[in-house]
């Protein structure tokens, strides 16, 4: 059987948790093999894991489904968040040129890379990635790539650090450990995603993703083919369903009526067309489609000015001429790209995961819901291969088993004898054996110890082992007699 380079990734989103697990193919691309998702209720509030039970046994449940799809045991996964205790900040530092004549070389570069390194993060943050912005020789020329073999007697450079509070990293740990997995690593979900979404021109030009999950509505600014800015807005689509439950439309429908009638732009909906809609603790009642659109219209005008903020704050609004590039489950609405046309200026297009996976998987992914799950998956297949065990079929048996179980360390006892050998007749003589106190016995003398020993019991097999000895025989079953009385309480003064 060819063995696979296994890829998981989980991402933990504050309406569901995706596993997705992928293979590595002979051309570097990754081949998803499959994907499970299950919500996590009132686990996660925007993108906050406030209980890890909940959170965990999603994750287990999930994990489960695929392990049963594919024939497999998952041991190890990587993980995606975020949320507001995410944020980025950019650090500038220099090193002085060593060689005499001024050239950069690599030391150089290494060094100032290991001072970048040393730098730490402030008390309760814990820092995910550092990324370097541009180079800066003798504080007038700046090199955005590789400023080896210029010359210059300073060199600077500016890092773009990703830091994320660690109370929140230590409640992804127990979620795993939950779960029953090993955590690899973990991905801030705006740092990776614009590697699974963008193409080589949006990322060269300069381009803004925006992510629009269930709590949170991630944002990543790309330019000259580098992460330059990261955020995590704690407001999603979910705030929709809340503002339609509000007009009494009935919780357990929300999510389906939004994705089905709902609209981002009202006045692009006929105004006279009515829909039925379930209420809650009532009958289905006619209700007018532009006023669902309007109601959808309204919170999501909330979330592009929100977004828009972030991005002007950074000074990023005229350095992005390739606009917006809408993401996530959320992305599904009706006219959502319109709606964020109009309320930002920018270009706007809807992109779901097209880098780093083949052909196949993206159709097989099929919408936007999971390019975040599929971005933890292509960074994890840049740090290594998970412990993935690989399951085959058991013939005549209902459940699989291991292809690596034989290997497993076995008990000295057991190891000794074949499967067919290892039987337990003990159980046969439980009756005698364990009803005579062996103690009380010791502490009277009593010679009957030894004959127990001799288990009276056991029949003869075949004849074979027939007793040649009739005071022997004699002897064993009044010793077995002796027993029984003491077990039954008859006739205790008489052994003493």
């Amino acid at each position: 059987m060819e063995k696979k380079n296994y890829i998981v990734g989980v991402d933990i989103g504050s309406s569901n948790v995706v596993v997705i697990v992928g293979t590595v193919q002979k051309d570097g691309l990754l081949n998803v093999e499959g994907v499970a998702s299950r919500p996590v209720g009132k686990g996660v509030n925007s993108g906050r894991i406030e209980n890890m039970r909940t959170v965990g046994s999603a994750i287990r449940e999930a994990k489960a489904e695929l392990e049963n799809d594919l024939n497999i045991r998952i041991n190890e996964a990587y993980a995606g968040i975020s949320g507001d205790f995410v944020r980025c900040a950019l650090y500038t530092d220099h090193v002085f040129i060593k060689d005499p004549s001024g050239c950069i070389s690599k030391e150089d570069v290494a060094s100032l890379h290991d001072r970048m390194r040393n730098v730490m993060a402030d008390e309760g943050e814990q820092i995910m990635s550092r990324m370097p912005q541009n180079y800066v020789i003798d504080d007038s020329r700046m090199v955005d790539d590789d400023p080896v073999g210029t010359f210059g007697r300073k060199l600077s450079a500016t890092f773009l650090f990703v830091l994320c509070q660690k109370i929140q990293i230590e409640r992804v740990k127990m979620s795993f450990h939950n779960a029953g997995m090993t955590l690899l690593d973990i991905f801030v979900n705006p740092a990776v995603l614009p590697d699974a979404v963008l193409t080589d021109g949006e990322r060269d030009e300069g381009v803004a993703v925006v992510d629009i999950g269930g709590g949170t509505t991630d944002v990543a600014v790309v330019r000259g083919g580098k992460l330059r800015y990261a955020a995590s807005i704690p407001i999603g689509a979910a705030s929709i369903n809340a503002d339609m439950r509000a007009f009494g439309i009935a919780d357990c429908n929300t999510e389906s009526i939004k994705k089905k009638y709902g609209s981002a732009v009202s006045e692009l909906v006929d105004a006279d067309r009515v829909i039925q809609i379930q209420m809650a603790g009532q009958q289905k009642r006619d209700f007018l489609q532009r006023n669902l659109a309007a109601i959808v219209e309204a919170r999501l005008k909330d979330i592009a000015e929100f977004v828009w903020n972030e991005i002007r704050d950074a000074k990023f609004s005229t350095k992005i001429p390739c606009g917006l590039v809408l993401t996530g489950g959320s992305a599904l609405l009706t006219d959502i790209d319109e709606l964020f046309r109009r309320e930002t200026g920018a270009n706007v297009r809807l992109g779901g995961a097209c880098r780093g996976i083949n052909e196949e998987s993206q159709q097989k992914i099929g919408t936007y819901a999971h390019s975040a799950a599929v971005a933890i998956l292509v960074a994890g297949a840049a740090h290594g291969a998970c412990d993935v065990v690989g399951r085959t079929a058991v013939p005549g048996r209902a459940e699989a088993r291991d292809i690596a179980e034989p290997q497993r360390p076995q008990r000295p006892e057991m190891a000794a004898a074949p499967a067919a050998e290892r039987t337990y007749e003990e159980p046969e003589r439980e009756p005698a054996a364990e009803g005579a106190d062996v103690s009380d016995n010791r502490s009277a003398g009593s010679d009957a110890e030894p004959e127990r020993a001799e288990t009276p019991d056991q029949e003869p097999k075949g004849g074979k082992e027939e007793n040649k000895e009739g005071k022997k025989k004699k002897g064993l079953f009044e010793s077995f007699i002796k027993t029984i009385d003491e077990i039954l309480g008859n006739s205790d003064q008489e052994y003493l």
